[in-house]
């Protein structure tokens, strides 16, 4: 059916055998369980509840934190789940050693598991050390350049770029003519990390700059046991005009499961308001604003087109159909070799004439609650999911309530300063809408610093759902209605 892509040529009936598997069967073994993560957040957090549920008393939960990918840790923030002495900290080599001790100190199955995207290059580097298999198409979706290599075996896949090593001057003329230019690293992991451009000699001459270049370099320990090269190449690529889309789902062996989860706007922020992203070239100067951030309107799930979208509120219309995208996105995975984990991949249709261009493929569940309007729509929780196939299970059917049209819209601080109130999202016009649910990505209180805004800097979600297209763009309208929260100034 066109609302849900399951495109399945078979079930592989015999699950591999793993510790949710045990846990259901009775079996009694030992596990030792390695959760890497390089912080905890409201998403980590959220993940460890979903990998202590999995798990029975024959477990033993650590954390393990690579030295270069380390942002923090506050004990109380895991002491629900993890004991104080199973925290560990090192280098990947210092680490692989460890866990390779405590596995011998006891007849122990053994399982690393990343909890976030930051995660997933220290927990397959230690997962090479160890002699345990990766999963395949993993270093592929997160090296840009080799996602970029593959897909130009294929005519209907491939897109134009230039490999850039900064420090290295190249004197190559621009090799595609393009309105806009765009530079993101091999391995970056955040809109942050995305610059656009006007002009090509503009872009390569920032690709090459050695200027924040350390932030986009991969640990030494990691990269020596991927064997990952160079990690602080540039790629630079046209920017393609048209409409934003993700694929969201999980492959395994020959299950596909996907939807398709349709941006009716992308922005960018600056400290001078919002803009289309599409029309930033007209005014270069907000191509560097400090504050800038590229960020999501609305988006809503299946695809809409053009004849159902009210005129005169610059959203975006998507041609093609869902099944065509999930399709798209599906070849995508074969031609990288992904074929075991959950993703989320993210592409454009462009305007001028409805191709689909990827931009990037992310090896995990989708950000924000775009997981949870996947699971609204699929019966999937792809954060559970991506737990299960982890631990090496096969995925489970669903068992949730599903809806035919889901919507998603995140809100953002608008300029540094202190988190002082909601706003109307837990007053009495939101619960006017039928089904609304508010996820917060902070505590009232939080700070946001001048570097903060550069990033995607959340507040809140709101996720609503309906079963008619109509329904769900009056509760989308009803959430823009909604007063934001209020950001006050550090000078007040």
């Amino acid at each position: 059916m066109e609302t849900l892509q399951q495109l399945s040529r078979s079930r592989d009936k015999h699950s591999r055998l793993g510790v949710a598997s045990q846990v259901q069967l009775g079996i009694s073994m030992k596990r030792l369980v390695f959760l890497v993560t390089d912080q905890i957040y409201v998403k980590t957090r959220r993940y460890l509840q979903k990998v202590t549920d999995c798990l029975d008393e024959h477990t033993s939960l650590y954390l393990a934190h690579v030295e270069g990918f380390y942002r923090g840790l506050s004990y109380a923030s895991v002491r629900k789940f993890v004991n104080q002495q199973n925290i560990l900290y090192g280098t990947v080599e210092h680490l692989a050693e460890r866990i390779a001790k405590l596995a011998r100190s006891g007849s122990f199955e053994l399982f690393l598991l990343a909890l976030n995207q930051s995660s997933i290059l220290p927990a397959m580097a230690l997962r090479r050390l160890l002699g345990l298999p990766l999963r395949p198409g993993f270093i592929e979706s997160c090296d840009k350049r080799r996602t970029r290599k593959l897909l130009g075996k294929c005519a209907d896949l491939a897109v134009d770029y230039r490999e850039i090593t900064p420090g290295e001057p190249n004197s190559e003329a621009n090799p595609f003519e393009a309105d806009q230019y765009v530079v993101k690293p091999a391995f970056g992991m955040s809109s942050r990390d995305v610059k656009t451009f006007k002009e090509w000699g503009e872009a390569k001459h920032y690709a090459e700059s050695l200027e924040h270049a350390k932030d986009w370099v991969v640990p030494e320990g990691v990269s020596r046991a991927l064997d990952l090269g160079t990690t602080n190449a540039r790629i630079i690529e046209p920017y393609i005009d048209g409409t934003e889309f993700s694929i969201d789902g999980w492959i395994q062996r020959d299950s596909f499961n996907a939807i398709v989860q349709h941006k009716l706007r992308v922005i960018q922020r600056t400290s001078r308001g919002d803009e289309s992203l599409v029309s930033q070239a007209s005014n270069p100067s907000r191509l560097h604003d400090q504050w800038s951030f590229i960020g999501d309107g609305p988006t809503v799930s299946p695809p809409v087109h053009a004849a159902s979208l009210p005129s005169g509120r610059g959203w975006n219309e998507l041609k093609k159909s869902e099944t065509t995208i999930c399709t798209f996105g599906r070849m995508v995975l074969d031609t990288i070799g992904f074929s075991d984990g959950v993703f989320h991949i993210e592409g454009r249709e462009r305007q001028a004439d409805g191709r689909l261009f990827l931009i990037e493929v992310n090896p995990r569940a989708p950000g924000g609650s775009l997981w949870k309007s996947a699971l609204l729509r699929s019966g999937y929780d792809l954060e559970f999911t991506d737990v299960m196939i982890q631990l090496g299970q096969s995925v489970p059917p669903p068992k949730s309530q599903t809806y035919k049209h889901v919507l998603h819209y995140p809100f953002y601080a608008i300029h540094p300063g202190i988190l002082s109130d909601w706003g109307d999202l837990f007053g009495r016009k939101a619960k006017t809408v039928l089904g609304l649910q508010i996820d917060k990505a902070v505590k009232l209180g939080h700070h946001f610093q001048d570097e903060d805004m550069s990033e995607e800097p959340y507040l809140a979600f709101a996720v609503a759902y309906d079963d008619t297209l109509d329904g769900l763009l009056r509760k989308c309208r009803a959430v823009l209605k909604l007063n934001p929260p209020h950001i006050r100034p550090f000078s007040e």
